[in-house]
């Protein structure tokens, strides 16, 4: 479940009465299947895919706690 989970009183959550967030994105590798082949781009060269699925993630998360606010996963070519 994702969702702020600071209170006004957690340390390091609040600066001048504003939630703090940090961005964060990252790219990981998928075992190799068919499912995830079909799900999330592969490398290619020429058209002829090689290694693994890669997934693409960005993440809003609080500073205070940590907490993941929002998320997006997407494949290798999404921007």
């Amino acid at each position: 479940m994702a969702g702020p989970l600071a209170t006004p009183d957690t340390p390091g959550a609040w600066w001048r009465g504003l939630r703090l967030l940090a961005l964060d994105a990252n790219r990981f590798e998928l075992p190799d299947s068919v499912g995830n082949g079909d799900t999330f781009d592969e490398p290619s060269t020429g058209g002829i895919p090689f290694g693994f699925p890669k997934v693409r993630t960005v993440v809003l998360a609080e500073i205070g706690t940590h907490g993941v606010v929002n998320a997006h996963l997407g494949g290798n070519r999404d921007g």
